[in-house]
């Protein structure tokens, strides 16, 4: 998988954080706490559906593997 796809990912996932956290910050009243609380979990979230994004489209995610080995590979799977 293309790396742009593990940062748009992680990207949307911080900038839903950011305005869960800064929602439920609101509410609660303590903004700065759960701005950061909602950066992480979006940051994991975001990663962890791009992960799977990937892998649903059958596409190469992590670690990116070198041409080489590729090779090596599809020879060997066919």
């Amino acid at each position: 998988m293309k790396r742009q796809f593990i940062g748009v990912g992680v990207g949307i996932g911080a900038s839903i954080g950011i305005t869960i956290g800064s929602v439920i910050g609101s509410i609660k009243g303590n903004v700065g706490f759960w701005i950061s609380i909602g950066v992480a979990f979006g940051l994991s979230f975001g990663f962890i559906a791009a992960i799977i994004y990937g892998k649903l489209k059958n596409k190469r995610v992590w670690p990116i593997i070198p041409a080489e080995l590729r090779d090596r590979i599809q020879i060997l799977q066919s």
